[in-house]
């Protein structure tokens, strides 16, 4: 469900994007729905992961975070500056929201097959 809300969010501030107050609120949803994402792929990977290579897992994870991070950025510029910020927004709400429900259904798919 926490993609789910990041994709509204991010759809939302496409409408707000010269209302200060607004565009803050929906970015303290968006963090919030952030925590329905980052809290259980945190805790899955520290279940799934020996002890002995927790350090490595997190570390490698961290890393390719940060390194996942910059090709966004630079991307998310070109793109604005052709297509304008609300449409920026609303094509990554869509594109959050159809990885949010595949994850689901690929889950979904998995725990039935338990």
């Amino acid at each position: 469900w926490g993609a789910i809300g990041i994709a509204v969010c991010l759809i939302a501030l496409a409408w707000t994007t010269q209302q200060l107050w607004a565009s803050m609120a929906i970015i303290a949803a968006l963090g919030l729905c952030g925590a329905f994402v980052g809290i259980p792929m945190q805790t899955l990977i520290q279940e799934k992961t020996p002890e002995a290579m927790r350090g490595k897992v997190f570390g490698l994870q961290n890393n390719l975070v940060n390194i996942a991070l910059s090709l966004p950025l630079a991307l998310a510029s070109a793109v604005e500056a052709r297509l304008g910020l609300a449409n920026v927004f609303i094509g990554m709400g869509a594109l959050v929201g159809l990885g949010g429900v595949v994850t689901w259904y690929i889950a979904d798919t998995a725990m039935r097959k338990v």
